[in-house]
């Protein structure tokens, strides 16, 4: 029997090429899609997965109001220790710092710059039980210069040779090896070295609860623990760190909790949330972009439900052609179970094919998806190959069965008449399925349409700052720090370097990189702002524009210690009409406000521009620390000798160990709406996919279509029907089909399309013109491929087939 069945379904095959080409490919291409979105979902969520404790290790963040998408990741010094009091909920406690370091090493045999080296506490390895290579994990940070340093480092600097005693240079700072440890999984701290150089703290005091510089991690006695936690954690904070605030600004606590929004709870989020579902947090390896997963994957679904409903239609309009050879079989003895065997295992065989295809695909497209994501991507069929059954199980039940059951309810009399094909069921089933293929596709132009002009909007809006010939060199260690910031010499060195206008510092990360923040009270008003450390000359190489006060570039340096800087959104917040002059008192010294600036963009559009203090880095302790780059503005013109030049100068009179490493701050900048270019040209793609899979159904159905009404045509045509009025006539009803997809369509696009829009506090405005332009594409394709089809319909030999008739 199934020799048989694979005979006619071989014989079938070639008569049909057409129709087995568009239906495999447009399957293989849904599969494809589908393969790619599930291994970056499967990816994302292998984060921590390795991890034993990866349910009761949390991190510890903090929101105001719960409502909102906003959420801090910096805890006071005096947290840890204060939980360790409670023995019955807190197993250990583990600081780390928010950024990793690059230093330069040194051994015995190799020397070169080390990234990705983490600054945290000897409790690490307790949160993150990376297996050993070398050294026991509970003796490795036994003496304050030991470090712990993973294999790859271990193999680079000391070969094959077991490390452990050995010492490693760091910075020109001898470290002994304490361990060397194996990164094998994904996790949200992947560091080549680990240095344990925060202190475990033993006296907890008033200014150690107002020290927040660090990222927290706690360890649970138990995975329920987290709500007693969260609930302890927000009653600490309340009582030693708000009332304390509240009183050294003078006013009650409930006008204090009033000012910052009237709500602070902590919320603990275990490793299992921090990658995708966490608001917030500050693990070195950064959040995923869960909105970036749930739109490929939900993109891919719905290009693999457009590809099942074509092969439903396809394969549907295919036994129509095929249903006299299904009537004869069923005349001479074969049963309604064989026919429908036969169309279910022809239905096996095509998936499987297909399959196959799209697996062809994936290796194919992989890499350029990998490079598309950041990521390196593999496939293993070992872990897919239970999701790939279930595709083979979906399009067989929805692409074999359902066209079997229409014949299984067919009678041997409407067969024989030949009235199958015109049944009033199957043309509705195919006009139904025909429809939502248009509906989907309308929603994947609109959207591509919507997304693209967002990001043109961002791309083309006023930063408020200039960074197209601003360059950010980046600053490896405080050497390079001092020589800039302790005396003008350099930078004014620095100038002189041809090409070379402008040279400044100053701590504005253009990023998502959060910034330091603070407080005040003014004018019985409260303001939350971010601080920033500056030379003023800064602020006039990055082309801000003053609204208020004195010039930027002429402001004396000596004379700036106690001088601010403020943004406009800065003084709006506080109400003050005249603010030059004006002066507040923050961290116990007063500040004269000298100039109002422009609000400038820094992170992208999805907030608001924050209030801003900009302070001459030398007028509070540590603020220099927080200069991580020089930003040198150079000339329009021979940018590559001018950067060569800078990096020639920079070894020889400023870092010679650390490569010189510098970016354009506007393509710095570009990086705050990255992920929406790639929305933007994932949905390019998609709609390519889409459309192809629509327009390539269409033909095929159209085509079929047009074989079911041959003789309808021929009639006319024998009684002088002009061939523009019968191509009308096939038209007019797939142009009415493309409205109704398009009504079906335009509402949860219009939806969806302003939920995405009101993400961005920064948006363009959702318009007519994508609907018009997504509408008046697709009906002209739709026409172009109905049209061509069925004039050459119009031109069959009338006479050659009124004879076979």
């Amino acid at each position: 029997m199934f020799k048989n069945w694979f005979k006619i379904y071989l014989h079938q095959t070639v008569k049909n090429k057409l129709f087995f080409f568009l239906n495999i490919i447009g399957l293989a291409i849904g599969i494809s899609a589908l393969i790619l979105a599930v291994l970056y979902w499967q990816d994302e969520h292998k984060y921590n997965a390795w991890n034993p404790y990866k349910d009761r290790v949390y991190e510890v963040t903090y929101q105001g109001d719960k409502d909102s998408d906003e959420a801090y990741v910096a805890s006071s010094d005096a947290l840890g220790p204060k939980l360790m009091e409670f023995p019955e909920l807190v197993e250990d406690y583990c600081y780390f710092s928010f950024e990793y370091i690059t230093f330069f090493a040194e051994s015995e045999s190799y020397k070169g710059v080390i990234d990705k080296i983490v600054n945290t506490q000897d409790s690490f390895f307790e949160f993150f039980p990376f297996p050993f290579v070398y050294g026991n994990p509970l003796m490795v940070f036994n003496g304050d210069d030991s470090i712990a340093i993973s294999e790859e480092i271990a193999k680079k600097y000391f070969g094959d040779v077991n490390p452990v005693g050995k010492y490693l240079s760091l910075a020109h700072q001898s470290y002994r090896i304490g361990g060397v440890y194996r990164l094998n999984e994904q996790t949200s701290v992947m560091p080549n070295i680990v240095i344990n150089s925060i202190e475990r703290e033993t006296v907890i005091d008033s200014e150690l609860w107002q020290n927040t510089n660090l990222g927290l991690l706690i360890k649970a006695q138990s995975e329920g623990s987290k709500r007693a936690l969260e609930k302890l954690t927000t009653n600490l904070i309340y009582e030693n760190v708000l009332i304390e605030n509240a009183q050294s600004e003078g006013v009650s606590i409930e006008a204090f909790m009033e000012s910052i929004g009237g709500e602070f709870t902590a919320k603990f989020n275990s490793l299992n949330e921090v990658r995708l579902y966490a608001k917030a947090s500050g693990l070195l390896e950064g959040t995923g972009n869960l909105e970036f997963v749930y739109i490929s994957l939900s993109c891919a679904l719905l290009i693999l439900l457009l590809s099942i409903v074509n092969y439903i239609n396809l394969t549907n309009a295919y036994v129509i052609r095929r249903v006299n050879e299904l009537g004869i079989r069923k005349i001479l003895g074969a049963s309604n179970k064989q026919i429908v065997g036969q169309l279910v295992f022809e239905t096996v065989i095509n998936s499987v094919i297909a399959i196959v295809i799209a697996l062809v695909f994936v290796e194919l497209i992989l890499p350029y998806f990998s490079l598309f994501i950041n990521k390196s991507l593999t496939l293993s069929l070992f872990d897919f190959w239970q999701i790939l059954m279930v595709i083979v199980a979906i399009v067989v039940v929805l692409g074999g069965l359902v066209p079997a059951l229409f014949i299984y309810r067919v009678s041997f009399l409407t067969i024989i008449k030949g009235k199958y094909a015109r049944s009033e069921r199957g043309i509705k089933l195919r006009n139904v399925l025909l429809i939502l293929q248009f509906a989907v596709a309308f929603f994947f132009v609109v959207s591509s349409l919507v997304i693209a002009r967002q990001v043109d909007y961002m791309v083309s809006k006023d930063l408020g700052f200039d960074g197209s010939q601003v360059i950010q060199a980046k600053i490896y260690n405080h050497q390079t720090r001092r020589k800039f910031s302790e005396t003008d010499d350099l930078a004014i060195r620095l100038c002189r370097v041809a090409g070379v206008e402008k040279v400044g510092l100053g701590s504005i990360p253009f990023s998502n990189k959060n910034m330091p923040r603070g407080s005040l009270m003014m004018q019985g008003k409260r303001v939350d702002f971010d601080v920033a450390g500056v030379d003023f000359r800064y602020l006039a190489l990055l082309g801000v524009k003053k609204s208020q006060g004195a010039d930027l570039d002429k402001i004396v340096l000596d004379d700036s210690v106690d001088a601010v800087v403020v943004n406009n959104r800065f003084v709006e917040i506080l109400g003050i009409k005249n603010p030059v002059d004006k002066e507040f008192v923050f961290k116990k010294k007063r500040y004269r406000i000298i100039t109002v600036i422009n609000d400038f963009f820094r992170t992208g559009f999805n907030a608001k521009v924050e209030p801003m203090a900009l302070f001459d880095y030398r007028a509070i302790d540590n603020l220099v620390y927080g200069i991580n780059e020089v930003s040198i503005k150079i000339e329009s013109t021979h940018s590559e000798r001018t950067l060569k030049n800078i990096e020639a100068f920079w070894h020889k009179e400023v870092d010679a160990e650390y490569p010189f490493q510098a970016v354009f701050l506007n393509k710095q900048f570009a990086e705050n709406y990255k992920q929406y270019t790639k929305q933007r040209n994932l949905f390019r793609g998609l709609n390519l996919v889409v459309v192809f899979i629509s327009l390539f159904g269409l033909f095929a159905l159209v085509s079929f279509s047009i074989e079911s009404r041959l003789k309808e045509i021929v009639i006319r045509k024998v009684l002088g029907a002009e061939t523009s009025n019968l191509i009308r006539n096939l038209v007019t009803k797939y142009i009415f089909f493309s409205l109704i997809g398009f009504m079906i369509a335009v509402f949860p696009t219009y939806w969806l399309m302003s939920h995405w829009l009101n993400k961005f506090a920064y948006h363009a405005n959702l318009s007519w013109v994508p609907f018009a332009i997504a509408f008046t594409t697709l009906v002209l394709l739709i026409l172009a491929v109905v049209v061509v089809r069925a004039y050459s319909a119009t031109k069959i030999d009338l006479l050659r087939f009124l004879k076979y008739e």
